[in-house]
């Protein structure tokens, strides 16, 4: 006979039937073991509770008989499969159950770690949390009946939600086909759904009809689903303008494609703070960010280049060992008074213009009605907003899951070419002119465009053909506009900002006089002297570095590009002259030339 001290040994039995026509409990020789019972059942004229017992004998004394006892654990709980992730490591449990207000069936794929550790509180907890009954006195032996279990399937473990081979994982669902479940130690990112999809159209697509913005941030909402399609590792749109005019229920209407308006979205400061796991479990779906001004400009620009870069830091583990890094995609939707720049700019910290055009800042405050330019039949826009955060409440959860099925039923024949599509519609945003960075950004608002109209065709959004590009090209618009570098690449136009702004702080002190009177000039960047009505500014090296906020040749570069060199010897970019040190090598540099481009 099995013994507790043998547990790995013990079997579990799933009892299905409503009435037993024989004794369901174990016989004393198939004890100890674990049995499921799927209904409430009779025996010896007791009823007894559907779910888990724990059949085993009381320790025999002096030769006296043992006697059967049978501990009500919990309702019922099954381990349908064992995971494990593709790389052979984090093992874990699928385990089905039955809620206690018998709302249905749940899934949940814990890793061992959390059946195996000390704290066997933690897997009580969770199942707990997501509502199976458990009995307290006998909460212990959960962890042992779960770890005991062997079943036949194993299933692939994922670690984000998204795509996975051609099925895309959610946190409580699986859509497509393919033997794999979401992991985790407990649920996080809010994934529900309240009301239908015919409600969300009525409540949330038609009204941003005549809404370019609202239509853009809803088209970014179904955008992540895409990024693994076209081998992108994410991007995002940034709206910034006056608070009270709509930023936020923009942000509500766009989140209730994935889930409820008010509880879907992050707010910026914790994002930094947990940013991995929330990555993770926004995998190509949408991320939506808020209060950008209550986030530390540090962390903030950690979190944007974690965010974009896609993959987390190497760490190692309790033996010392490394750990797979993290990887998610990730499509933002953000908004915030501050633009990305400025709300870096307050602790003094410059915004790359790389990531500059992948998450993209929209002045959005700018319509007729602020985010809006269309409040239908409403009689003010506070009520429009107040209509439409309500429809986000009301009706959510639905598109998203719909936008993933219908491009999973196009795969099912031949795979569509995403990548071609996008390029597509990038090609009608721009023209031969446009620079390599606002290319960039347009293909971002292309990929918006794609979900858009693919969502469309769907029938997920109430909108005619063709509105999905219109409200992309309204953005890029507005995006070219706030830019407002004229085609130049925005990291010159940062250069020649920067230089402009040193000269403004630190022309009279960092910068000697070739005419003047001898003075002490402490840190000095360089020399100037006066030719006619203007000054020239001539740098040293480390100056015009300093000020440029690049490296020597990077801003050499871009000055060069607009003639920006008053004076240079033959091959050279500087020109010596004589001072009091003698003769030294300087960048002489048109101010009024930089000025022209940096502010045209």
């Amino acid at each position: 006979m099995n013994t507790i001290e043998t547990e790995q040994d013990l079997t579990s039995m799933s009892i299905d039937d409503q009435t037993q026509s024989v004794d369901p409990f174990p016989t004393l020789k198939d004890r100890p073991c674990y049995r499921v019972y799927e209904h409430p059942f009779m025996r010896g004229g007791r009823t007894y509770r559907d779910g888990v017992y724990y059949h085993h004998m009381t320790k025999s004394k002096d030769g006296e008989p043992q006697n059967p006892i049978d501990d009500y654990l919990c309702g019922v709980l099954k381990i349908i499969a064992d995971t494990k992730d593709t790389s052979g490591q984090n093992y874990g449990k699928l385990l089905a159950f039955k809620t206690k207000d018998h709302m249905g069936e749940k899934r949940l794929n814990v890793p061992m770690d959390m059946v195996l550790n000390d704290r066997a509180g933690d897997l009580i907890k969770v199942l707990g949390n997501e509502g199976l009954y458990i009995e307290f006195h006998n909460r212990g032996r959960i962890n042992a009946y779960v770890n005991s279990q062997r079943p036949d399937r194993y299933m692939e473990a994922a670690h984000s939600t998204g795509w996975h081979s051609n099925s895309f994982v959610l946190p409580d669902e699986v859509i497509g086909s393919g033997d794999v479940w979401f992991q985790s130690r407990e649920r996080i990112a809010a994934y529900s759904s309240r009301g239908d999809l015919a409600g969300w159209q009525a409540g949330v697509s038609d009204k941003a009809i005549g809404n370019p913005l609202l239509q853009l941030a809803i088209c970014g909402a179904l955008a992540g689903v895409l990024l693994k399609r076209i081998g992108n590792k994410g991007g995002g749109l940034h709206f910034y303008g006056a608070s009270s005019k709509g930023k936020s229920t923009a942000l509500e209407a766009a989140a209730s494609v994935w889930g409820k308006g008010d509880t879907f979205y992050q707010t910026w400061n914790a994002t930094s703070n947990a940013l991995e796991g929330t990555a993770r479990l926004h995998t190509d779906t949408m991320l939506g960010l808020d209060e950008i001004h209550n986030c530390k400009p540090r962390d903030l620009d950690n979190a944007v280049y974690a965010l974009l870069n896609g993959a987390g830091r190497g760490r190692a583990n309790e033996r010392g060992d490394a750990r797979n890094i993290a990887r998610w995609r990730v499509f933002c939707i953000s908004n915030g008074e501050y633009s990305i720049p400025d709300a870096l700019a307050r602790d003094h910290i410059k915004h790359m213009a790389g990531q500059g055009v992948r998450l993209l800042d929209i002045y959005a405050t700018g319509e007729e009605y602020g985010f809006f330019s269309n409040i239908h039949d409403a009689s003010s826009p506070a009520l429009f907003a107040q209509h439409l955060k309500a429809a986000s409440n009301l009706h959510y959860g639905h598109a998203g899951k719909a936008f993933v099925r219908h491009l999973v039923k196009l795969s099912e024949d031949k795979e569509p070419d995403y990548s071609d599509m996008v390029n597509g519609i990038t090609n009608s945003l721009t023209t031969t002119t446009t620079g390599d960075q606002e290319r960039w950004a347009a293909q971002l608002f292309a990929l918006c465009a794609l979900a858009g109209e693919l969502a469309i065709e769907a029938k997920i959004l109430t909108w005619k053909a063709g509105h999905a590009i219109q409200a992309a090209k309204h953005g890029f618009k507005v995006w070219l506009e706030q830019r407002g570098t004229n085609g130049r690449n925005a990291e010159d136009i940062a250069i020649f900002k920067g230089i402009l702004n040193f000269i403004d702080a630190h022309g009279g002190a960092r910068f000697e006089a070739v005419d003047g009177e001898d003075r002490t000039i402490m840190n000095r960047a360089g020399w100037k002297r006066i030719d006619g009505n203007k000054t020239i500014y001539m740098f040293t090296s480390g100056g015009l570095e300093e000020a440029a906020g690049r490296g020597i040749r990077q801003a050499t570069k871009a000055l060069a590009s607009i003639d920006a060199f008053i004076d240079k010897d033959q091959g050279s970019y500087r020109k010596k002259i004589r001072v009091n040190d003698g003769r030294v090598s300087l960048y002489h540099l048109n101010i009024e030339a930089i000025e022209k481009v940096a502010y045209e």
